[in-house]
């Protein structure tokens, strides 16, 4: 999916909050790094965003936080819990909620290289039915056999992993993500980042989800 097409995507969820529809009822609600060290890229209130999430908890399935961790510097789960009750999550939350360090740029590579979306999602879907978890485990009869399932439409991600030292990798989070089914719905970020990097791993499972854009940076 190109940057048009994604940004029509979060209007029309936006149209979905505006109108009245309830979102998060009965909903899966995923965090994605809301954590301090990304706070200066808020285009919303932190205390407002933890007072939904009291306000909303009982309508939920479940709540889960994915979150950076202290591999890549950053606070641990029990620093992350204590910094959202500093900012009026309630405690009790806090520690039914499921907090899951979910790891970085998995996927980036590609997406950086401007790759669309969608054939990164259909190339980790090949790698995980293949149990391949590096493209650079990816021979040459499976960038065949992955080209001939697409009608040879995936040149240029084939182009831009299949000699290089960079890679594409599937993270131990793709079976976390299996677990999810029913509503899912999103917020945190950033848009472009790490929350695509998880919207790409539920397309790859074939599990549809929705973004809550209020609460998207």
């Amino acid at each position: 999916m190109n940057r048009k097409n994604y940004l029509k995507e979060v209007e029309i969820n936006r149209i979905y909050e505006n109108s009245g529809l309830n979102l998060i009822n009965n909903a899966n609600l995923i965090v994605v790094d809301v954590q301090p060290a990304y706070e200066n890229g808020f285009n919303f209130d932190m205390f407002e965003f933890t007072q939904f999430l009291n306000e909303s908890n009982s309508n939920l399935s479940s709540l889960t936080f994915l979150f950076n961790g202290p591999d890549l510097g950053f606070p641990d789960e029990h620093e992350l819990k204590y910094w959202f009750e500093e900012n009026g999550l309630d405690q009790d939350i806090s520690y039914s909620a499921d907090w899951y360090d979910k790891g970085y740029a998995f996927f980036r590579f590609c997406m950086d290289s401007g790759i669309d979306e969608d054939d990164i999602a259909d190339l980790v879907k090949y790698m995980i039915k293949t149990g391949i978890n590096d493209s650079r485990d990816l021979e040459k009869i499976n960038w065949n056999e992955f080209m001939q399932m697409y009608d040879h439409s995936k040149e240029e991600i084939r182009e831009l992993l299949e000699f290089s030292d960079d890679v594409l990798y599937i993270p131990d989070l793709m079976d976390y993500l299996k677990r999810f089914s029913g509503n899912i719905v999103m917020c945190g970020g950033g848009m472009y980042e790490c929350l695509r990097e998880v919207e790409i791993g539920f397309k790859a499972l074939d599990k549809d989800y929705r973004l809550l854009t209020k609460y998207v940076y």
